[in-house]
C-alpha cells in the first residue's frame, strides 16, 4: 500500500502522525485508489521515524491521481511514493474508499 495522507495523534502521538491513508495504485486506470486507514502495529521508534519522513513529503492538495470521497480526507496529503506492507485479519467494504469498488459485488 501506497501512503497518500495522514492524520495527526492524539496522546501520546500528540505532535505526529498517528494514522495513515494508504492506496493501491490501478494501472488499469492509472489512480491510486485508497483503501484503509492505518493506525495500529507501530512501535514508537516507527512512528517517530516515520513522522521525520512524511512531514518532508507533506503536499498542500490531494494528489490527482487519488480517489477517494470528501468524507475521508485526512489532515495532511503526501506525496503517494512511500510503501507499506500491510497485515490485516479483515477488509471490510467502505463507501469511503475506493480500493476495487467496481470489481466487487454487493454480497463481497
Amino acid at each position: 500500500m501506497v501512503v497518500v495522507g495522514a492524520n495527526y495523534g492524539a496522546g501520546k502521538r500528540t505532535g505526529k502522525f498517528g494514522t495513515y491513508l494508504v492506496a493501491c495504485y490501478n494501472k488499469n486506470n492509472g489512480f491510486y485508489e485508497t483503501a484503509a486507514l492505518v493506525g495500529t502495529g507501530f512501535s514508537d521508534s516507527q512512528l517517530e521515524e516515520f513522522n521525520e519522513l512524511f512531514k518532508h513529503q507533506i503536499v498542500k492538495e490531494k494528489p490527482k491521481e487519488v480517489l477517494l470521497e470528501k468524507a475521508g480526507y485526512p489532515d495532511v496529503w503526501i506525496n503517494p511514493e512511500q510503501v507499506f506492507e500491510i497485515k490485516a485479519a479483515d477488509i471490510q467494504i467502505s463507501p469511503v474508499y475506493k480500493c476495487a469498488k467496481d470489481e466487487l459485488d454487493d454480497e463481497s
